[in-house]
């Protein structure tokens, strides 16, 4: 398999998991080099389960193209991806959508955007909305819930293109 091959598979399945994000790839061919950007940077510098993925990929990158590199950036980096050969986004990237993927542990009920409520006022919250709708309605009036599916959105992939050099 080609390293572009191998890296748009990866891309496909980064925003298939993280559909929040979109990514851009650029290829250095003089030095071997392969660059992704990463949007929005949040979830480039904050967010654990991203982190993990990235740094599988790097070492499985290393370990089937040792003589190739790949450098994952963000918005804010010194590296810019400017002339992309491959762009795609998850199903949700850029828009104002809440997921909602809930845990009941013990005493509480964590939500993954970051709100942990105590059991008791979840049970006045119930007492006072009579759905999940109306709670999350309250809770942010342009939030929408949306399913997450597992199809990337391609927004440009260039053709080959091959170049040769005489001095």
């Amino acid at each position: 398999m080609k390293v572009k091959d191998y890296i748009i598979e990866k891309l496909n399945e980064l925003v298939t998991l993280f559909p929040l994000i979109k990514v851009s790839y650029q290829i250095d061919d003089c030095a071997n080099s392969n660059y992704i950007k990463v949007e929005p940077k949040e979830e480039f510098n904050i967010n654990p389960d991203y982190r993990k993925f990235e740094t599988n990929f790097i070492i499985e990158f290393i370990s089937q193209f040792p003589y190739d590199e790949v450098v994952f950036v963000s918005d804010d980096s010194l590296i810019e991806v400017q002339n992309p050969v491959y762009e795609v986004e998850g199903k949700l990237f850029g828009q104002n959508t809440l997921i909602w993927n809930s845990k009941i542990w013990e005493n509480s009920f964590e939500f993954d955007f970051n709100l942990t409520l105590n059991k008791t006022v979840i049970e006045e919250v119930m007492k006072n909305y009579n759905s999940l709708p109306d709670i999350l309605e309250s809770i942010n009036e342009e939030c929408s819930i949306q399913p997450i599916s597992e199809e990337p959105v391609v927004i440009k992939q260039a053709g080959e293109s091959q170049y040769a050099l005489a001095a």
